[in-house]
């Protein structure tokens, strides 16, 4: 993958990521390969997304890239990346998630929506018990 085309892409604050080709075209919202004025495009500006953000979606795509690429992918090494790429706190899923649709990524959309929707669950089943812990105790004062 070497020799491969290098893309820039330039982040909203100003920060500059070197990748392949292949990995750009990952972004459906803009694809070198499919569109003649970015196939001679060195430097693509992203707006909206910080460098951190860019730096995880990019991180993810060179992860699917390599996945891809490889002759026997292996799906559980995969899964364990991709849940551990998602355990972060939901400020920052919530970041990725609108990069992914400011970049048309749906796979990465995919899994930032699974792990938001996860969070949530999780979120209201704290809830869920503490309320009736709480009536619980209230319950017991009264007997």
């Amino acid at each position: 993958m070497s020799s491969a085309k290098k893309i820039t892409l330039k982040s909203s604050d100003g920060e500059l990521f070197e990748v392949e080709e292949a990995v750009a075209a990952m972004f459906s919202a803009f694809n070198p390969a499919a569109d003649n004025n970015l196939a001679s495009c060195t430097e693509v500006t992203i707006g909206e997304v910080t460098g951190d953000i860019l730096a995880m979606v990019i991180e993810y795509c060179e992860k699917q890239a390599d996945a891809a690429a490889s002759d026997e992918p292996d799906c559980e090494s995969l899964k364990k990346w991709e849940a551990d790429f998602v355990d972060v706190d939901m400020e920052i899923l919530l970041e990725l998630s609108s990069a992914a649709d400011i970049l048309k990524t749906e796979s990465l959309k995919d899994l930032i929506t699974r792990a938001i929707v996860k969070e949530r669950q999780e979120i209201e089943e704290e809830k869920i018990f503490r309320e009736n812990l709480i009536w619980g105790l209230r319950r017991r004062k009264f007997y």
